[in-house]
Order: C-alpha cells, then structure tokens, then sequence
C-alpha cells in the first residue's frame, strides 16, 4: 500500500493499541490532548504527539467497542430534559375572582 494512512481521533469512535481498546470521549484543541474511556470504565488522557505515533507505527486500529461494555454517562452528555410538568386540569389552578374582598378594609 503507497501514501499514509491517517487515523484522526473522533468522539465516540473506537480503537485499538496493541491489547488495548478504548473509546475516544473528549478532544481538547487547546491542550493537543485526547481524552480515552477503556472497556473496563477508566479513563486516561493521550498526549496528541502519542496518538501520531502510534498512527506513524501502524500500532493503531479502528475497532468495535468490547462485547462486555457498558456505555459509561456522563451527565455533560445528557441532552435529553424533562417537559415540563403538565398538570391533568390546568383550569383549577387558576386564581379565583376576587369576589367576596374588601381592598379597603383596614
């Protein structure tokens, strides 16, 4: 095979290096670091100069996330809300008239 093959980091995707599988859960531009999520939950913190040697060695491969693993949550992720609260009659919550008030007792 002629050229180079480049492997750029995505979130969310799948890797291999050596026995390792991991999945990439954070790119940070400012610091040149990738931050990786193992099957087994920790998480680790690669140098971006790493990452190019391990894509310059071949030792890097896409892969599948491990048949045991769990999607870890992380609750920056979560996206989904709650609607907001519905009440099943909405009419009684409403003030009543104001019938029945004196606004000049003293």
């Amino acid at each position: 095979m002629t050229g180079s093959f480049r492997i750029e980091p995505l979130v969310g995707d799948w890797y291999l290096v050596g026995d390792k599988t991991f999945e990439v859960v954070a790119l940070d531009a400012d610091d040149a670091t990738i931050e990786i999520q193992h099957g087994d939950g920790s998480i680790e913190e690669v140098e971006a100069d790493d990452w190019a040697q391990w894509v310059a060695s071949g030792d890097l491969s896409e892969t599948d996330p491990p048949d045991d693993y769990v999607e870890s949550y992380d609750a920056e992720d979560d996206v989904t809300a709650l609607p907001p609260a519905r009440f099943e009659n909405e009419g009684s919550l409403r003030a009543g008239g104001l019938d029945g008030l004196d606004l000049f007792d003293a």
